[in-house]
């Protein structure tokens, strides 16, 4: 999870401005992947490798993903491509996680404030103003 905000100090309409800036910039990347990137230097089978006595082989990267119950699924990436698209992938899960944290902490406020988070996240516009 991330980090706690500090809510309280905040009026109820800041509260919603917010949630209603978080929402308009809410965007779920296609390509966001919930897993970490793992870089592993590893040692060969054979007894007579420099990998025995020090220098171990690699890096080498996986993708990672633990399952319920302690399973786990690794991936190894092949190449500088792979590696960076799976940093994207990861760091762009984090980022929704993080708005959805922050949504989710404003939410809960105005709960405690018994104002419901599903009232007007933005007030109407005055009739006969247009917006640029």
């Amino acid at each position: 999870m991330g980090h706690s905000l500090d809510l309280r100090a905040q009026t109820l309409t800041e509260l919603r401005r917010r949630r209603t800036t978080l929402l308009h910039r809410f965007h779920l990347p296609t390509g966001l992947v919930h897993a970490s990137l793992v870089e592993r230097y590893l040692r060969c089978g054979k007894a007579t490798c420099h990998c025995q006595h020090g220098n171990k082989h690699g890096p080498f990267y996986y993708l990672t993903r633990s399952f319920s119950g302690g399973r786990a699924q690794s991936v190894l990436l092949k190449g500088a491509t792979q590696v960076q698209e799976a940093r994207a992938a990861v760091a762009a899960y984090a980022r929704a996680l993080a708005a959805m944290d922050e949504l989710s902490q404003i939410n809960f406020e105005l709960l405690r404030r018994q104002a419901s988070p599903l009232d007007q996240a933005a007030p109407k516009r005055q009739a006969g103003r247009r917006s640029r």
